[in-house]
This record gives C-alpha cells, structure tokens and sequence, in this order.
C-alpha cells in the first residue's frame, strides 16, 4: 500500500506549476483534472503492460496537453472534485454501498468539462494477436475510511445496471473485473462512496495467440475524491503580482493539514476546489462587544476563527509578502464583493480587537449590508491575522477581490475570488476532566477533580464515578486504591453534576483516608458517564495517586558518554543511563554546558530502582560538561551525576544509488542542465545493482566509511570543513545518468562530485545510473554527421557547414571526436552520460562545452542520437583574400550524429559493397550562368562490407578531394519527433541507408593547408531503384571569393576561374550506380557495331561555347575509341575500364582559340536511364581570365 507515501506528496501537488507531462521526474504528484484519458493496456517486448493515458487536450496539472502522455499512474492523482457528487437512487444503491438518497461521487460515461473523462482502452493490442477478452481485474481498493465502497458499472439499457466491480458485493473477487475485446475503447460509471484518497490497484490478463495467457504487473490508479479539505495548520488569504497582473489566491504553508495529511511543503491550493473546514473548535458564545458586528444575539452560538494559533482550526491569515513594497504606491485593500451562507440569511464578519475591549469589524454583513466600508487594507510585503466570523452552521461562498496603486502599472484589480468555508453544526458543547492524574500525599484527606465544559450553554449534566485501581510494578509503581480503605466511594446524589445555563466549570470532592505506616503509592480511578441533552464527553477517565511518604532522596548515574571521551559523532547525541528510587522516578533532568534542563524519556518497563533513562543532546564543540539529576514521586531531587567529555561535531552525508527508467516517450536528456547532473525524465528505483559509489575525504579520518555496503542508500559522519570527493561508477549494462541533491557550490565533474563538508547535513544526494544506451552497438561505436545551419534563414557559409565524427567506448561513454567546420579540423575528448549529456575534457576539467577558434559548441545523446549545436562568431580563418566582416553576427549550427550501421562482425547486405561510379550534375542556382560551372563533376566511391567508404572525386571546377566515411541508417520521424520503428515489413520506405559525405576543398591558387571551401551532402543508397544505386539533392558546394591573380601558373589559372566564388554555396545533385570493370565500355554505353559514320556521340555545352559541339565520328568497339578518319585530330578520346573515366580533348567553337585544345574528363555510369558518360571541360581562349566550365556526356549518337 503506498498511502502514506501518497498522503505526504499532496502538499507538493497543490503547489505542482503546470508542468508539461514528463518533463521532469519528482516526487510530487501530478493532477489530471479534465479531458479524456484513458486506463489503457499495451504489449512490449513479451509483457502486458498497463498505464495511464491522457489524449490531447486532458488537463495536467492546470494545462491542456498539446499531444497525448503517459503519466506513471502512482505519481498522478485522478481529481474527481465535488462536480463528479450525485444522490444514490435505489437502482445503484446495491451495487455502490450508498443508501438511497445518500451522497457519492460518479465519474460518468460522458463528457463533462468539469471532471476526468475517464476511459478503458485496448487499442494498442492488435486483435489478431489474441484469443478472446482482455480483462481489467480489481485487485485491491483501500478507502479513506477503510470502509468505503468503490464499484464500476454500465448501464443495461433497461433502466438497470451491470455492476461489473463493487466491493460491497461480497468484497471483492476473481469476478470484479471490467473487460473489453483488443483494439477497443469503451466508458463505465466509476463510483466511489466517500471522500478523500483512494487507491485502486489494477491487473489485466489476456489470452496472447503464441505466449498464452499473460498477465501484466499490478498498477495502482490515485484518485482524490470530493475537495481538498485544510483542516488545520498556518495558511493566507494572500495576493502575488505576475505579468502585470495582481492575483488573489489561497497560500498554505508547510506543515498545514490537508485532507488529513500535513504538508511537506508550502502550496497554493486552487481556492474553488478547497474547502476551509472550520470545526466545532470553533464555537463561541457570543458576548455583548461582537455581537452586533457578527449579526449574533448576545449569548448567541458564532463560529470563529481565531488570531493565534488552534491546532483544531486552520490559522487564516491574509498576506502581501509576495509583493515587492518598493513596487507599490499605496497600501493593498481587500475587499468584500458578497457572502452566500448556508441558510441566505447568515452573516459574515472579519475583525481585530482594539486594545481596549473592544473590536473594530472591516467586514460585516450584519452592519448595513456590503458596501464600500467592507474592507481593509494592508502594505506590501507584510502580514497578519484578523477574526473570522460565521453566524450559522453550513457551507459558506465568500468572495473577495484585491486592488492597490503599482508604482508602473497604475491602479490594479485583481479577479474575483470565492473561498469556501465549512462551518461545522452546532454542537451541544463537552464536558471533560481537565486532567489525567490528579496527585496526592499519603496523608491527605479530600481529593478534588475538575470538570470542564465547552461549547453550548444550555443546562446539562454527567455523573462521576469511583472505582478501585489496579496495581503497578513497573516505574512508578502503584498498590491498587481500595474503596473504604484508601478513599470513599462516591454515592448519589454526589455522583450527579449539574450545569447551570452558561456555567462552563465544576468540582467534585472525594475523600481520601489516610493510613500510617509503610504505605505505599495507591491510585483508583474517577470516571464520567451518562452527559445529557447531548452533551458530549471529552476526558472521561483520570486516575487520583496518593504517594507514599517519601523522604529519602533517588540515585542517578550517567552510562554514556564514557567519562573524559573524545567524541566524533553526528548531533544530537544520545546520553543515558538509569535512576533509582524504591517509590518510582518522577522525571530525569538532563542539563548541558549549564543551559536549560532537558526531561530526558523513561523506559516504561523499568523497574522503579533502576529506570532506564536517555535523551539526545547537542553538545557544543570542545569541552562539555552534562549534569542529569533524577528526581522521586514526591519531588525529592538525588545528588547530581555530572561527566565531562569532548566533541566534534560531524555532520551526515547520506547518498543513494538510483536507477532511472524512462518512459517509452522520455528522451534520455530531459531534464539534464548539461552538467551531468539534473532530474533525468522517468522514474527512479533503487539501484544498487546500477553502479557502485566511492567517498574519498582530506583527512581521511574525517570521514566514516560508507554504510552499509549492501544497500543502495549509504551514509557516512563527516567533519565540517573537509574536502568531499564522491564517485559514481556504473556497474555492466549501466552508465552513470547524473547527481541529484547536490549541495550548493558543489563542482560537478560528471560521475564525480567534490564539495567541503558544511556545517549542516547533507541528506539527499542521489547517484542516478541507466541502462547503457549503447547496448547493442560493440565495444566500440562511431557516430557521424553534418552540421548545417541551424534555422533555414540561416546563410549557408563555411563557417555553418561541417562535419563531426567521433568513437564512444561503449561500456564507459568515453567519446573522442572531430568537428571540421571553417576550414579548420579540431580534436575532443567528451564523456557522455546516460542522461544525455555530454561533457568535454578540457585540461582535465570536464565542461558542458567544448570551445575552439572562438566557436562553442554543446552535444547531448537521446534517441541514439548525439544532437550537436555550435555557436560563435564568424571567423574566416584568412581563407581566401577577403577579410571576414566585422559586423557578422554570431551563428548557429546544429547537426545529428548517427551511429555507423556497419562493421566487420555486423556487415552491409551483400548487394551493396564494391565500386561506384558517381555523377554530380550541375542544377540550376540563383547566380548567373556565367558565375557557376555548368559541367558534371564526377567520383568514384568504394565501399567495403563493414559500411566504410571512401570517395575520390573531381568536381567540375577541377577541384580534387578525397573523403572518408560510413554508412548509417536514417530513420524517419514522425510528427513529433519520434523515430518510427525500424522494422522493416511494417516501415520499408522510413529507413535509409545513407553516408554523409563531408570534404574541405583547398582555396583556389591557396596552399595546400588554405582550406576555404567545403563539399557536403548526404548519400543514399538503394540498389532496388531502377536507374541508380546511389544519389544524392542539394548537396552543397561552398567556393570562396579570391583575389584574381595574372599569369599561366596553376595557381594564377586556379584564381582566374569564378573568382567571386560561391561563399554562400551552389548545390549539385549525386546519380550512381555499382561499376562493373568487366563490362566493355561499348556496352556499357548500350552502343552498337561499329559503323562508317560512327557509334558514338560527345555533347559538349556550356562554357563560352557559342553552340553546343557535337562529336560523332568515332566507333568505341570494346574499351577502345577508334576516330573516323584515325587522322582525325580535332579531339581526342580515352578510357581508364578499371575506374570508368573516361577523357580527351575536342575542338570548341568559340573565338580566339588556343593552341592547345580544351580539355575534358567524366565517368561513365552502367544503370538504367543513368546509363552513359557524364563530365565537364573548362574555355581556354586566349587571354581569357574569366574562363568558365562546360559540360559533357557520352553516349550513343541520337
């Protein structure tokens, strides 16, 4: 039963903020008030699995969800408020346990806005899979009471009901269960019989068509039924000021009482769902001075709330703490909008004593009604406390609203608030003893007892009896008080006490009879009975002690702490010992360092010469002294035990070993601040099989050792002042998640933790480990990816376009990394944490970032996924000739790093690894023609069968890259962001296999470190497509802007070509497919027999061409080309059969030609529409320094 557990987080739920579901763990409750949710079931991996489920829209804590949830159903409270109150009809009556005409509280079967629209769900289990119902059995229901009734039900649809759970049926059974066929939905009336907590504990059973029947674990459902009711302890009528808004609401403090339970913490309940209960405690008879002001008559029963503190009352006050005083011009004022009493004719007052006698009322309804006057004012950031006052028994409505002059806002108001108070009946009062024990000598002769009434004053009266006692051995002891030998009976008429009207006090006589001798301590008892006109009882037993004559003085003796020790404990410390005394121990006197004296508690069972005695102390550091005197029966005191010792003060470190859980729909990250610490969504269990936990201090003694070993909490005593190093590490299958209830200051160094030891305890450090989310993955796992911009605004620059690859050892989350981004190419160490958060090494301190060349950049871990994001400046890194300008803003880049799908023991399908060939065509971009190549540049791509590839590529500028990489599979998302499962069958066309292909060009006519240009894309590949194995959109092509150098040198040529460059990038397209180098070029290119006029065909467009060239009269007869006439040198043509390049030299058309023919260069592509050659040529008329790259293709002549 988790009751008690429950009952002590209600004070957290009422201070719950709207949280969105999930986000983060704690051991607050949530509250689902409204919307549609359902009890539902699912089937994971073998198991049954029940939970509860909110839909979109349901209200949590608050909020309406934006998407469905799936709160844990014990950190969440089902609020069925006072809406959900019906009248039992003799059709339920049965069923419900609620007599016809009774109250109880219904969740109903349609929708209302006010309650939980709560449903059973099946629709996640697929039909086919089972064989006849699921069913939702009732295992255990546990009432506020303990003697409720809690039943489920439809209606017949004839007027009756089918009651499908009811405890009161015969309790409950195997047949109090609801059930619904798999991949269904459906409503019953959920009845509960009365108020307050409940626990409902659920288990559901099926037929699975391969597993048999399978029963999931027992859940249990939290439902708080009817308002929250504040019973007793401080709470405030108190305002905030949020948002420019001034708001009024209702403000418990910690250690209020509310639905019998008080709170952990200060909370802030919704006032239309609580219920002030103001008690009998309450009940006052009226005087002169009020009653006018409370619409009572003189003499009058009036309800009040008291000024000071009633722990039968909640202690109302009204408050401005929360307001800023400097922010306000004026004083508060609340003021009184209109009462509703239970009987219409009731009245409400609000008031202070003057200090006279008198009392001023600020609110009364009895003086003329509401008006104006019905207020009172308070200033900002104060408190205070006022008499409340109710003229009736019932449940009373009043609201109020607030106002005040903001020192910016001006005058505000805040809304109307109603406060409901229950006032509780008229009582008939009480008659009590006002003590337990009434004390006497041996020698006495007359006995007297008090009685005391309370509440009402009409007449009543009660009847006292006496009665012989019974005899005690243990401390103190007592010979049984015998009638006529130690007392006298009382006889009627004594034994009748009357009360007057308005009379509140009595006493009763009993005559003792002394004896002599050794008399030793007797007792007998006085009881009270019979009270009339409905008088209740209060204290209605007490005993009268006559002591023995006693005049000899008790002993005492101090056992612990050993004289002159040296203690080094944790506070407070226990002292004890034992007294002695033939007649009994009154009470042991503890006092230390010559303070205050501190009653020590005695052992019930001790025999009176030797009764044990301790009391815990908190002894001051040094030198102490502690002085214990025991005192008899008769209030003889013994000689004073006194011992001197030493202390040092330690101070407790409690840590614990948790291990998290997360939701299907929790990412590992949430919650996490990036400091390898923070609350991690899901839930915590206890986790001493996760991970282990190591505490180092400096001294080494300063601290105990850490105890006990076996149990996931630990603890140790630690001196203050002493350097704390604590270190988590995980156990196989686990890594370290993060810390929780770390003390402040602390540093965080991931899986270690260091602070100095404060003079306070530290109780509620939590080590929190996971499952390795790297499971499955090897020892060793590579993840890759490209950055890009992180919003599609963004520009796309060198410096927002990049690559990082890295290796985690899996079993320690070890991660080393590269980031390429800005031409520049730099190294990291990072450790990742179950949590998701990764940490970067830095000169062997860990950090949340890793910053390089003015950049910083952050990476956490969650869906196995590392999501990477870099800001800084922009920087160009002198790439080029062109100064980066000053006033750039900073950017953003963000990327996915996906772990490699492929390796040596897990390789790639068959069909993929071997030779590409690749074209990379030339599209349309923004810039002019003249600005950017239109030729396809071309590559060739090996990939081996552990999914690594490397390309060797010319782009269709001449620039020439190599470039490493490996395969990964993409997954698709849904709308939400949550991957779609990865099977195959059911997702065929979600998954991809890809390669982002990543490479830094070298700036043109730059040297061979002056990297200022970039080439990134993703590859897929999918051997099933007709015309292609592998392609690729939009990859991006950065070249910079460079100065124009003359000359014929290499690099003076490199500079000529598009000098202004793409900094903003251009984008090509990937076409390719496998290469066969067995192939003949000639088929390859799906060409005929050779022929006079030719087989063949070279299309030369683009670059300064005045028309496209076309070359036919060649033959291709297996890898060769033979030219037509083979004199014929206006072009030239080749292969390379091991690659599929081709090249040569053709005859352009434009003016101004050269000696030297322009040259070309492709690749030849062996699939489908593909099928061909595809490359490009760049102009060299003479003296042109703006030459550009056209393009070419081979194929069959048309």
């Amino acid at each position: 039963m988790i009751l008690p557990r429950t009952l002590a987080a209600i004070g957290l739920l009422l201070s719950a903020q709207a949280l969105p579901a999930d986000e983060e763990h704690s051991h607050a409750l949530a509250a689902y008030t409204a919307g549609h949710g359902d009890i539902g079931v699912g089937w994971h991996d073998g198991e049954l699995e029940l939970h509860l489920h909110l839909h979109e829209g349901a209200v949590l804590n608050g909020v309406a969800l934006t998407e469905d949830a799936e709160p844990h159903a014990d950190e969440t409270l089902i609020i069925v408020s006072d809406a959900a109150r019906q009248t039992a009809t003799a059709a339920i009556s049965a069923g419900t346990g609620v007599a016809e005409g009774a109250p109880l509280w219904i969740l109903p079967t349609a929708e209302n806005p006010l309650l939980p629209f709560l449903g059973v769900a099946t629709e996640e289990l697929e039909p086919a899979d089972w064989t006849g119902d699921i069913h939702f059995k009732v295992k255990d229901v546990h009432s506020p009471s303990g003697s409720g009734h809690f039943s489920v039900y439809q209606s017949d649809g004839l007027g009756g009901f089918d009651f499908h759970v009811s405890t009161v049926l015969g309790g409950l059974t195997e047949d109090d269960k609801f059930s619904l066929q798999p991949g269904a939905h459906d409503h019953f009336f959920i009845a509960f019989s009365e108020p307050g907590l409940w626990e409902v504990t659920i288990q559901t059973e099926g037929e699975h068509s391969t597993e048999g029947v399978v029963e999931s674990a027992e859940v249990t459902f939290l439902f708080h039924v009817g308002p929250f009711r504040w019973t007793a302890g401080h709470g405030d009528i108190g305002l905030a000021y949020e948002g420019g808004e001034l708001e009024l609401h209702l403000h418990l403090h910690e250690d209020a009482v509310v639905n019998d339970a008080a709170q952990e913490a200060d909370s802030e309940p919704p006032a239309d769902q609580t219920v002030i209960v103001v008690s009998e405690a309450a009940q006052q008879v009226a005087t002169a001075a009020i009653a006018s002001g409370a619409g009572v008559s003189e003499g009058g029963t009036v309800w009040i709330l008291p000024t000071a503190p009633n722990a039968e009352l909640p202690f109302l006050g009204f408050g401005t703490e929360e307001l800023e005083p400097a922010e306000w011009e004026s004083n508060l004022t609340f003021s009184l909008v209109s009462v509703s009493s239970p009987s219409g004719t009731g009245h409400f007052s609000v008031y202070q004593s003057d200090g006279l006698g008198g009392f001023d009322f600020v609110m009364s309804t009895a003086l003329g009604g509401i008006t104006e006057d019905d207020h009172f004012e308070m200033p900002a950031g104060t408190h205070d406390h006022s008499f409340v006052a109710f003229s009736e028994p019932g449940l009373w409505a009043v609201t109020l609203k607030a106002s005040g002059e903001h020192h910016d806002d001006g005058e505000v108001e805040s809304d109307e608030v109603t406060f409901y108070f229950e006032v509780a009946e008229e009582t008939a009062g009480c008659i009590a003893l006002s003590q337990a024990a009434y004390t006497y000598n041996q020698g006495s002769t007359l006995a007297t007892v008090t009685l005391n009434r309370t509440g009402a004053v009409t007449a009543t009266s009660v009847t006292v009896n006496t009665s012989n006692g019974t005899a005690q051995t243990t401390n103190p002891p007592f010979a049984a008080g015998v009638a006529g030998t130690d007392f006298t009976a009382l006889t009627a008429p004594a034994t009748t006490v009357d009360f007057a009207e308005g009379e509140t006090s009595k006493t009763v006589d009993i005559a003792l009879l002394p004896r002599t001798g050794n008399v030793p301590n007797t007792r007998f008892n006085v009881t009270l009975s019979n009270p009339t006109n409905d008088v209740s009882l209060g204290l209605a037993s007490a005993e009268v002690r006559v002591l023995a004559n006693d005049s000899m003085n008790p002993t005492v003796r101090i056992a612990a702490p050993a004289a002159n020790a040296s203690l080094s404990l944790t506070a407070p410390v226990e002292t004890r010992g034992t007294a002695g005394d033939k007649n009994g121990i009154l009470r042991v006197e503890v006092v230390l360092n010559g303070g205050a004296p501190v009653e020590a508690e005695l052992d019930e069972d001790s025999r009176p010469n030797a009764v044990y005695w301790h009391a815990d102390i908190i002894p001051a550091e040094g030198a102490n002294t502690l002085e214990v005197t025991s005192f008899d029966m008769s209030g003889n005191a013994s000689t004073a035990a006194t011992r001197s010792f030493t202390f040092s003060r330690r101070w407790l470190l409690a840590v614990g070993r948790f291990e998290l859980h997360h939701d299907d729909d929790d990412h590992a990250h949430d919650g996490d601040d990036g400091h390898g610490h923070g609350d991690g969504s899901g839930h915590l269990d206890p986790g001493d099989e996760a991970g282990t936990l190591m505490l180092a201090t400096l001294p080494r003694t300063a601290s105990t050792a850490l105890t006990p070993r076996d149990s996931h909490l630990q603890s140790s005593q630690v001196l203050p002042g002493t350097m704390v190093a604590l270190a988590a590490k995980a156990k196989s299958g686990y890594l370290f998640s993060h810390w929780e209830g770390v003390p402040a200051g602390a540093n965080i160094q991931g899986a270690t933790i260091a602070f100095v030891m404060p003079a306070a305890n530290v109780p509620r450090i939590r080590a929190v480990f996971a499952e390795n989310p790297f499971f499955g993955l090897g020892t060793r796992a590579s993840f890759l990816g490209l950055l890009h911009p992180e919003h599609e605004e963004d520009d796309t620059t060198i410096n927002s376009v990049g690559q990082v690859t890295g290796t985690v050892v899996t079993n320690t989350g070890a991660f080393s990394g590269k980031v390429f981004i800005g031409g520049e190419t730099r190294s990291f160490v990072a450790v990742v944490y179950a949590s998701g958060a990764v940490m970067f090494n830095h000169d062997g301190e860990l950090e949340p970032e890793f910053e390089f060349d003015g950049r910083h950049m952050t990476m956490d871990f969650h869906d196995g996924e590392f999501h990477v994001h870099i800001g800084g400046d922009h920087d160009d890194h002198h790439h080029g000739d062109i100064a980066s300008d000053p006033e750039d803003e900073e950017i953003h880049v963000a990327g996915t790093l996906l772990p490699a799908a492929f390796s040596k023991t897990s390789p790639a399908p068959a069909e993929l690894p071997g030779l590409f060939t690749l074209s990379l065509p030339s599209k349309d971009q923004s810039l002019p023609e003249s600005d950017y190549p239109r030729g396809d540049g071309f590559a060739n791509l090996t990939l081996s069968s552990d999914g690594k590839l490397r390309t060797v590529a010319t782009l269709a500028d001449g620039t020439k890259f190599t470039a490493s990489t490996e395969l990964v599979v993409e997954h698709h998302h849904d709308d939400h962001g949550d991957p779609l499962p990865a099977d195959p069958g059911e997702h065929e066309d979600e998954d991809h296999i890809i390669a982002p292909l990543f490479a830094q060009l070298r700036t043109p006519g730059g040297g061979p470190k002056d990297l200022g240009g970039t080439f990134a894309g993703e590859l897929a590949f999918d051997t099933h497509e007709e015309d292609s194995d592998v392609h690729g959109e939009d990859l991006v092509w950065i070249r910079p802007a460079v100065t124009e150098l003359a000359g014929t040198t290499a690099a003076a040529r490199a500079t000529q070509l598009y000098t202004g460059g793409w900094p903003q990038g251009i984008t090509v397209d990937v076409v390719g497919a496998h290469y066969d180098a067995t192939i003949p070029v000639q088929d390859t290119l799906g060409l005929g027999s050779a022929s006079p006029t030719g087989n063949g065909q070279l299309h030369f467009a683009g670059g300064k061409l005045a028309s496209d060239v076309l070359v036919t009269d060649f033959n291709i007869t297996g890898n060769t080309a033979a030219k037509l006439p083979p004199t014929n040198r206006s072009f030239t043509l080749s292969f390379t059969p091991a690659t599929g390049a081709f090249k040569g030299t053709f005859t352009p058309n434009w003016e101004d030609k050269a000696r030297a023919l322009p040259v070309f260069q492709g690749i030849l592509i062996q699939k489908g529409a593909s099928q061909g050659g595809y490359g490009w040529f760049q102009s060299n008329r003479v003296g042109d320094l703006d030459p550009e790259a056209g393009g070419v293709t081979l194929g069959a002549q048309e």
